[in-house]
């Protein structure tokens, strides 16, 4: 057919040929480009009604409009025969890619992700693919896909597609295809010829992505009947199990994509997309013990759960409220200016006077100034002021920005209204070296046009330098520290602290920002040299400025992580003293208060802390924690859930959740949770509860990949290497198992490094040595931590687990008296394997009895 014409299209070449007929290449001389042009003789001896339904079919797909997607432009009938005009995409079929061997995991994820975005997209027009399969995707030079032939699909009759919109049936009447589907990329609903949708497009993307990542199909038979029976009553096999080099996280979106049930699977194309997208976050622990398990397991297993719950985090955010209402009280964010200066390298200059204006006003008595930190995370997501205001929960926003051209500096600020208008602005312009008159000049019109008042300029003083290098050299570590999230990065950040203080000595904030640096570099690196070289920095700013609350309560989370409760304690009281309504000091103190064994005394405190703020979700998520550690579970679940309503897309409060689930043992429900936090954002949190909730069920290899997952976010926990080794006994793999535990009792050890009382690392580091069969070890760590923390239901509850480890019936039927006197939960003590030694006497059957 080359050098004849399809109406308007002058045809060049044949391209080839398929189940519907020739793909021949045109060229289209009115808009100067090519096109492929699909003659449909498949359907040429259908009845007319059939080939005008095909003809709507295809008119409705090239609606259609995606990157991803092979555009669809025409749709002609000439001579008796039916052709479909469409985008003419240059490079290779996906099949012709895969004949040379599996794809690396990077490529995987890239063209997956295409993929599925594809699919969400004609989803939502209602347009299901039903014939998915790589010889359907055209790659192109640049590594971008072309998925091809949605102008042969099955239209629905609905705009969206998935679990809750109208089917189509696979025997319906004949569609552009005839017998839509190679069989080993049909689902099994498909190959059924039961009711299809959205999710039967996802199934075949399954398909295509172990292909990618394995270079095999998911059952291996030639025999169609057979292949179709399989398909139908087997799970397909993990794709790690096939190719070792499939991360676990991947493995298990694959494995999700190929469920049997659609009802199991990922219930649109976006929720794949997102799977396959994969990031990961900082991590924020505190562990409690999943121990139940089904009775036909026949070990121990002392795998942790994990709370997003850490105290204060340098980073908190304020959520978004469930509904706008008037502020209680006067309080101010001050966001971050914006660097106009037309240089990045110029941006410390927005972060430095924004700060120094926050630390100005917030020593006036009755006004709430919000901290930097909050203030960042928030902006970071969102910048229209009226809903920043709302979300903070603030009666004024300041906002501005800062230019510098050459020696000059000009400033502007602006005072917004809730509503978004503006009550106040000004601009300030002087030279640099005359920056500490500005600040205060600043400081002072804002306080004026906020509180309705002058100020004494004595007030406003900010602890600072009259030295401008020192002072741009802080300025450049705060905007190093606010972006930091590796190594390097808080050594630099560290460096211009260091820079700061050689200018200026005595300049107090030089040191205090190096200290939170210092202390947020252990958080990520777990130097053990870190903290008490935080503590030094923290004590010197104190000494040169007592009178910054932030300082005191950054040096009050250092004394705490080395486990100087009462030191810790002095210094938020201080803090609290100097600025009442600071509740991340509330927060602190509520988690000393919880180390000194005062567990009322620290629900009080966050209670007073949400009184201050009663819309940021860290105060609730931390309220969470300490009910969770308390074993108060349904208070605890119902504190996360009121986290949710302020905040419904934050991945650590689903996994908390998850936690609190699995303590429940409602595991489905753990998992679910899990899944959620997953596809927000993956953590090793988030999979380690995961795993957990597989383990209890018995799922010991679901478990392995959940928890080996976890352990590429987060490979330095020794709570996740713990985990791991007990799901490796669960699978005989014994070796593997020992050096999990030993990895887990390295890590152990060096949190008691930098604090010899953390008792939970010390009963911690006890399960694992009792795992190694070093019992003496074993029992003389378990047996310091419970002369520290006699009241801690969870270290006397692992002791009673060493002891049993080790033989040692008497201590551990001792150890688990107590345990379940102060709250330990006997159905979690009944199905725990590592409590095995002792389950046959009738000593510990009393002792459940008592305490259901």
């Amino acid at each position: 057919m080359p050098d004849s014409t399809v109406g308007p299209y002058h045809i060049l070449a044949r391209l080839g040929a398929g189940g519907m007929g020739e793909v021949l290449l045109g060229h289209d001389p009115r808009l100067q480009r090519q096109v492929a042009l699909k003659c449909l003789t498949a359907v040429e001896a259908q009845p007319g009604d059939v080939r005008a339904r095909v003809l709507r079919e295809a008119r409705a797909a090239a609606r259609l409009n995606h990157p991803n997607i092979a555009g669809v432009y025409d749709v002609l009938e000439e001579h008796g025969r039916t052709f479909i005009v469409m985008e003419y995409v240059e490079g290779e079929t996906l099949s012709a890619r895969l004949a040379r061997g599996r794809m690396p995991m990077d490529d995987v994820r890239r063209v997956g992700r295409q993929l599925a975005s594809a699919l969400a997209a004609a989803h939502a027009q209602g347009v299901i693919h039903r014939d998915l399969k790589p010889a359907n995707i055209q790659v192109a030079r640049d590594g971008s896909i072309k998925v091809l032939d949605f102008g042969v699909a099955k239209l629905s009759s609905t705009r969206s597609t998935g679990p809750e919109a109208p089917t189509e049936h696979a025997s319906a009447e004949p569609t552009l295809a005839g017998n839509p589907g190679t069989l080993i990329y049909m689902s099994p609903e498909q190959l059924q010829k039961q009711d299809v949708d959205g999710r039967s497009d996802i199934y075949s993307a399954g398909v295509i992505l172990f292909l990618m990542a394995t270079g095999q199909r998911p059952f291996q038979t030639d025999d169609p009947v057979a292949y179709a029976v399989a398909v139908s009553t087997t799970d397909a096999p993990a794709a790690a199990s096939v190719n070792p080099d499939v991360p676990a996280d991947l493995s298990a979106t694959i494995a999700r994509a190929l469920e049997r049930d659609p009802r199991n699977r990922f219930q649109s194309a976006r929720e794949l997309e997102d799977a396959l997208a994969g990031s990961t976050v900082d991590v924020f622990g505190v562990s409690a013990r999943p121990r139940r398990a089904w009775a036909l397991a026949a070990a121990g297993v002392a795998a942790v759960l994990l709370l997003a719950w850490a105290g204060v985090a340098i980073r908190q955010r304020t959520a978004p409220a469930p509904a706008a209402s008037a502020p209680a009280r006067r309080a101010v964010a001050v966001l971050p200016l914006e660097n106009l200066s037309g240089d990045p390298s110029k941006g410390y200059l927005a972060t430095g006077v924004a700060e120094t204006l926050t630390m100005a006003l917030s020593k006036m008595p009755g006004l709430t100034v919000l901290s930097h930190g909050e203030v960042r995370e928030e902006t970071g997501r969102e910048r229209d002021v009226r809903t920043i205001a709302r979300d903070l929960d603030v009666s004024f926003v300041v906002d501005g920005s800062v230019q510098q051209a050459g020696e000059r500096l000009r400033v502007t600020l602006r005072v917004i209204r809730p509503d978004g208008t503006v009550a106040w602005s000004d601009a300030y312009e002087d030279n640099t070296a005359a920056i500490f008159a500005l600040q205060r000049t600043m400081a002072e019109d804002l306080v004026h046009q906020i509180e309705g008042r002058a100020s004494a300029a004595a007030d406003l003083t900010v602890p600072t330098t009259a030295n401008v290098d020192a002072l741009t050299a802080y300025w450049q570590g705060r905007a190093l520290l606010d972006s930091a999230v590796s190594d390097a990065d808080f050594r630099a950040a560290s460096a211009s602290f260091r820079q700061a203080i050689a200018g200026d000595p005595n300049f107090a904030l030089g040191y205090a920002g190096l200290a939170d640096t210092l202390w947020q570099q252990y958080q990520v690196t777990h130097d053990g040299a870190l903290p008490r070289q935080a503590l030094e920095a923290g004590l010197t700013a104190l000494r040169l400025d007592a009178g910054q609350p932030a300082t005191r309560v950054a040096v009050a989370t250092v004394y705490q992580g080395l486990g100087q409760n009462d030191a810790a304690a002095d210094q938020l009281r201080r803090a609290l003293e100097l600025q009442p309504s600071n509740d991340d000091a509330h927060r602190v103190l509520a988690r000393v208060l919880m180390a000194q064994g005062k567990p009322d005394e620290a629900i009080g405190e966050l209670q007073q802390a949400l009184a201050y703020r009663p819309r940021r979700w860290v105060n609730y998520n931390a309220l969470g924690g300490q009910y969770f550690q308390l074993r108060r579970l349904r208070e605890a679940a119902a504190t996360f859930q009121r986290a949710l309503e302020i905040d419904p897309n934050d991945a650590r409060t689903y996994a908390s959740l998850g936690a609190v689930y699995a303590e429940m043992g409602e595991f489905n429900r753990a998992i679910d949770m899990s899944e959620r936090s997953v596809k927000i954002t993956p953590t090793g949190l988030a999979l380690t509860n995961m795993g957990t909730a597989y383990y209890r069920l018995g799922r010991f290899t679901d478990a392995v990949t959940a928890y080996e997952g976890a352990m590429r976010l987060d490979a330095k926990s020794p709570l996740l290497h713990g985990n791991l080794g007990d799901a490796y006994l669960r699978v005989n793999r014994n070796a593997d198992a020992a050096r999990e535990f030993a990895l887990a009792r390295e890590g152990a050890l060096a949190a008691l490094r930098v604090n010899d009382k953390d008792t939970r690392a010390m009963s911690r580091a006890s399960v694992f040595e009792a795992k190694l069969g070093l019992k003496k070890e074993a029992t003389a760590h378990a047996a310091l931590a419970v002369a520290l923390a006699p009241r801690d239901l969870d270290v006397q509850y692992k002791q009673a687990v060493v002891a049993s480890l080790i033989g040692d019936r008497a201590t551990a039927l001792r150890a688990l008296g107590v345990a379940l006197t102060l709250g330990f939960k006997a159905d979690e003590a009944r199905n725990d394997y590592d409590l095995s030694a002792i389950k046959d006497s009738p000593e510990f059957t009393a002792l459940l009895n008592s305490h259901r």
